[in-house]
């Protein structure tokens, strides 16, 4: 037998914990795309990344998953950062990174 309560605290919690983090990325995509037209970002990166085209994006991957990881081991070991604060870093972070990956993926050299 369900119990139809018990699902739907569930389903609020998780709306609950992920809101954050999707409005983030959402507002981290908007602001990367602001500042790539202002100030032309992505062919900047492009020009400096010393690798080939196809494993940019990759590359950006990996190091924003890096990126991450050393900011939960701070926020673990070193200081103690709520996690609101930890889903809205990690959702701008993940957005921008998102919104660059796609973008350098689709550039033509």
């Amino acid at each position: 037998m369900i119990d139809y309560n018990m699902l739907n605290g569930i389903i609020h919690g998780f709306l609950y914990k992920t809101m954050p983090i999707l409005i983030a990325m959402g507002i981290g995509m908007v602001l990367y795309s602001f500042f790539d037209k202002r100030f032309n970002i992505t062919n900047w990166i492009n020009l400096r990344m010393k690798i080939e085209q196809k494993w940019k994006p990759l590359a950006c991957f990996l190091s924003i998953f890096l990126f991450q990881f050393i900011i939960t081991l701070i926020g673990i070991y070193i200081i103690d950062i709520p996690s609101i604060i930890y889903f809205v870093m990690s959702g701008l972070l993940v957005g921008s990174t998102l919104n660059f990956i796609d973008k350098i993926k689709n550039l033509k050299i």
